[in-house]
């Protein structure tokens, strides 16, 4: 038997395995008639930026696809801006909402799990990522825990690989939050990535791992809600790459195109001015300005 070599634990393999395990959101019938998948790759990778990023508008289409391209086969050591999960001002907020708010994050995380994956039907799925992902950590010499317990609290690589009972949200977002505010590098050699992927994404058979699933006490959720949908304008979008043609792919507003529409049913009114104390903990210069008023989290998009 030919010895597998693993990938490091980074956003491209966490990725990899969100995408593999995924449900489909359209039939044969379906596709044949036009109709997308919701739960598409792209749509995944824009969807898990907003569980930290609410108002991260959804970016041109070519340049989504490229740069979830660039993230998902582990090409790049830093994929594009349109994924910006090795943005350490993305991990910034993240890490933020994870220590001062983190039942709202699990409780959005937990809706985004629902949407991707399907919690309740699709358990054997959720097994299935729990697993590949200790397998890998096993191989990662560099990972010794993180902050995967169910209310968020640091649990140690040896107790992860001991076969445990697990919370499957808490486990999942402690190891995206460890991803976003540790790893450096997602670029991963390819005859070593296609190989892995191709001998190991769905054939495990270790780690005796138990998992429950529980969803979190209903609260005020940060950033996912499945009724706010990218919008398919390919007029702006054929624009907008026309626009950003010679855009630096360094800034994260220099890849940013569309925003993302409001969902049915709501009215926009116009607010007065109101002079608050604002902490800006996070400053994207020309871009998103992302900081806390009156103790909320604002994003605003310049």
């Amino acid at each position: 038997m030919t010895k597998i070599t693993y990938p490091h634990l980074c956003a491209g393999v966490f990725f990899k395995l969100l995408v593999k395990y995924s449900k489909s959101g359209g039939t044969c019938d379906d596709h044949r008639h036009g109709i997308k998948d919701e739960v598409s790759q792209n749509n995944l990778a824009y969807q898990l930026t907003r569980i930290a990023i609410p108002s991260f508008p959804y970016p041109n289409q070519s340049t989504l696809q490229k740069h979830v391209s660039q993230l998902a086969n582990c090409r790049e050591s830093k994929p594009g801006s349109a994924v910006p999960y090795y943005d350490g001002r993305y991990a910034d907020v993240l890490s933020n909402l994870f220590h001062t708010d983190y039942n709202a994050l699990l409780f959005s995380w937990s809706a985004f799990l629902d949407w991707a994956i399907g919690l309740i039907k699709n358990q054997t799925n959720c097994e299935l990522i729990a697993k590949a992902l200790l397998e890998v950590i096993e191989q990662d010499g560099s990972f010794k825990g993180c902050n995967a317990g169910e209310h968020g609290e640091y649990i140690t690589r040896e107790y992860l690989l001991g076969n445990p009972t697990i919370h499957y949200q808490s486990f999942l977002l402690g190891i995206w939050q460890y991803i976003c505010e540790t790893a450096q590098d997602n670029k991963v050699d390819e005859t070593l990535f296609d190989a892995w992927t191709a001998a190991r994404i769905g054939k495990y058979d270790g780690h005796n791992v138990q998992i429950y699933i529980q969803k979190p006490e209903q609260t005020e959720s940060t950033g996912f809600s499945e009724s706010v949908k990218p919008k398919d304008n390919t007029e702006q979008s054929r624009a907008a790459e026309t626009n950003t043609a010679s855009a630096s792919e360094t800034p994260i507003e220099a890849e940013i195109i569309d925003e993302v529409p409001p969902s049915s049913g709501d009215k926009t009114t116009e607010q007065q001015p109101v002079h608050q104390e604002a902490n800006i903990f996070n400053n994207y210069g020309n871009g998103p300005q992302i900081g806390t008023i009156n103790g909320d989290l604002k994003i605003t998009i310049n």
